[in-house]
């Protein structure tokens, strides 16, 4: 279930996953740990692990483009308050990392206002133009 987790979403605020709120920093960036929780907290799925993979790190390549010119799509925040330590990502490598968890959970995600899926794979309603993080 993909619910907002306030009307209207601003940086700082977040949405809900399947009852976990996955919360976005002031810099818009949404976090890979609460992706993580919401996706089972399976070892594996670790946002570090994603991070470390090759296919991944060939992504944020192309996706950032030059780092001289262009944002970095997913920084690790190593200091300041616990609550803001972790991965955070934007949308498009938050995509990224819940494809790489797996296909159900990307579908879970997938709540799109652009196109009807036929298959309903989540409940409640959508976020307009977040496809749950999927479409701008």
């Amino acid at each position: 279930m993909c619910r907002p987790a306030s009307s209207g979403l601003q940086a700082g605020e977040h949405v809900s996953i399947l009852s976990t709120s996955i919360r976005q920093d002031a810099e818009g960036r949404y976090s890979l740990s609460d992706c993580w929780k919401a996706s089972g907290k399976d070892k594996k799925n670790q946002p570090s692990k994603w991070f470390e993979a090759e296919k991944t790190q060939e992504f944020l390549r192309v996706l950032g483009g030059d780092p001289e010119n262009r944002a970095t799509p997913v920084s690790l925040v190593t200091t300041g308050p616990n609550e803001g330590r972790g991965y955070w990502a934007d949308r498009k490598a938050v995509i990224h990392y819940a494809t790489w968890i797996s296909a159900d959970f990307y579908l879970t995600m997938n709540v799109s206002s652009r196109y009807k899926p036929t298959t309903t794979y989540h409940s409640g309603p959508h976020i307009p133009g977040l496809m749950c993080l999927a479409y701008p």
